[in-house]
């Protein structure tokens, strides 16, 4: 009986030990996962350490001060010309949150940098960037004026030589057209000077907006045009109105009853002729040289007339 529980109790110890290896070693593993994703995410050279390179001829960072920095040797050297200076490029890949062809290039003169620039970086929009964004951007804004507007870029190059700081901002992911399009907004000691880009398209609600109001300005243009041809009309009526007034107020009457009245709307001056004992008005017509009665047929007959008075 006692060599039974014996051998139970050493088989429960054995079963008891051999789950409690068999939860460390889980656990274990557990842990060496989770210590590999850690690393994992860490991989590449960060934006912040791009954004550490100082730029600048006299005391702008090493070569070798980038290098600690970036944990390695460049991938690749060259040599190029910036604003005449030569420098030397040291190209980096293995960006962290970047495409796979992204790559950072800082360029040396005199042993200190002058130029960097970084490529194909990651960026998640909230709205797309469209031409309609684009156009918004106008020199002489700020760096912090272009973020608030289009976000971060997804490459800079930067440079700083004699004295003068310039950047180029490459917006290519979250845009609004066709394949590959993208734009770059310059920018001239710290504010905007000048933009380009490449097969943005404007949003289609904005242009309905923009359709709208010119359909609007359309009318508005239409209605001021009829009032102005409205207003025009009415001044011809009443200048016309004058003048008809001003004709019958200078048409000439009948003087003294004698000759009738006339529809011409020059006045004539006139002379009085006596003729025997009655008196008869004629024109003095500026245009001929003698007097014409106005009723040449009625004088006739009153000389007629009264030639019998005269001769007694």
């Amino acid at each position: 009986m006692k060599k039974l529980v014996t051998a139970g109790a050493v088989l429960l110890a054995t079963l008891t030990l051999a789950a409690c290896s068999s939860s460390s070693s889980s656990s274990s593993s557990k842990t060496k996962v989770t210590t590999s994703s850690s690393k994992k995410k860490d991989t590449g050279i960060t934006k912040s350490k791009f954004d550490q390179i100082k730029l600048s001829e006299t005391d702008g960072t090493s070569l070798s001060d980038v290098e600690k920095s970036f944990g390695k040797k460049p991938s690749s050297t060259s040599t190029d010309t910036i604003q005449d200076v030569k420098t030397d490029m040291n190209t980096w890949t293995g960006v962290a949150n970047a495409g796979l062809g992204s790559t950072i290039a800082v360029g040396f003169s005199n042993g200190h940098a002058v130029s960097k620039a970084i490529s194909e970086l990651k960026v998640n929009r909230s709205e797309k960037i469209d031409l309609n964004k684009f156009n918004s951007i106008t020199n002489g804004m700020s760096a912090d004026d272009v973020k608030k507007s289009l976000g971060e870029p997804n490459g800079l190059s930067i440079t700083s030589i004699a004295g003068t700081s310039a950047e180029d901002w490459t917006y290519s992911s979250g845009v609004k057209g066709d394949m590959g399009a993208n734009c770059i907004i310059t920018f001239q000691d710290g504010v905007v000077s000048g933009k380009s880009q490449t097969g943005l398209k404007a949003d289609s609600s904005s242009k309905h907006d923009e359709s709208s109001e010119s359909v609007s300005e359309t009318q508005s243009s239409a209605s001021t045009t009829t009032q102005a041809t409205t207003n025009s009309n009415s001044q011809t009526n009443v200048q016309n109105k004058s003048q008809s007034q001003a004709t019958v107020s200078n048409s000439p009457k009948k003087i003294n009853g004698a000759g009738p009245e006339t529809t011409s709307s020059e006045p004539k001056d006139t002379d009085m002729v006596s003729i025997g004992n009655g008196s008869y008005s004629q024109y003095n017509d500026p245009n001929s040289q003698t007097d014409t009665p106005k009723e040449e047929h009625d004088l006739e007959e009153y000389v007629k007339a009264h030639q019998n008075d005269h001769d007694d």
